[in-house]
């Protein structure tokens, strides 16, 4: 291997943090070399200076401090941009595994997610709510993967829906932007409760989820060139 030149700094590691579940599923990886995006002020919801700068995992020597928020990583086209892949949903109470690499030597530490002893929910319950949160995650990716397509090409056709957007109106019921507001109340509810899956989240998951299959598949007739 060829040295380093005399007087240079030394080489900045690579390091890698990932989270696995139980079944040594990867739920969360964080990279050394993941780019920093900068916040777009345009989809802000919020003054810029409430806006937490995302973490770095530093390669620095000494002692550093990386907080995980407990959440998956949401996927594609939900994330925002951030590192990471951005938060999707909570990550369930029960035994996880930190896994630290440095330059390829892997470092591992069990971690338990233990439950808010305030919640009275049983470790079945905590699953079903996982489980329709995430279901209902994937549903808000296909709209999002659909609206990026119209987004795009500009496309104003009614199965797009008005502009919405915060403090706006409301777009038109079971448009494709309806349907992405829809779904993130109903993810908010579902991954946010106290309570395991209520028969009114249920259903509506059931009633948007048909909803979901009707406008894309109209949004690709309208896409198709």
């Amino acid at each position: 291997a060829a040295t380093e030149a005399a007087g240079a700094p030394p080489r900045a590691p690579t390091i890698t943090l990932d989270i696995l579940d139980d079944a040594g599923t990867v739920v969360r990886s964080y990279s050394s070399k993941d780019p920093v995006p900068a916040s777009d002020p345009a989809r802000l919801r919020t003054a810029p200076e409430w806006v937490t700068p995302p973490q770095t995992l530093k390669t620095t020597p000494g002692m550093h401090r990386f907080i995980w928020s407990l959440r998956y990583a949401a996927p594609a086209g939900l994330g925002g941009g951030r590192r990471g892949g951005g938060d999707g949903v909570w990550a369930p109470p029960g035994k996880y595994t930190v896994a630290l690499t440095i330059d390829g030597t892997k470092l591992t530490q069990p971690l338990t997610v233990a439950a808010d002893p305030r919640i009275k929910m049983t470790q079945e319950q905590y699953a079903a709510q996982f489980a329709l949160a995430k279901k209902v995650e994937k549903l808000r990716a296909e709209i999002a993967a659909a609206l990026a397509e119209a987004d795009k090409a500009k496309s104003t056709a009614p199965i797009v829906g008005g502009p919405g957007g915060f403090g706006g109106p409301e777009s038109e019921p079971n448009t494709l932007r309806w349907l992405e507001g829809a779904l993130g109340r109903l993810q908010g509810v579902v991954d946010g409760a106290d309570a395991p899956p209520s028969a009114d989240a249920k259903s509506s998951y059931v009633q948007l989820s048909a909803e979901v299959e009707k406008a894309v598949a109209e949004w690709k007739k309208v896409a198709k060139p």
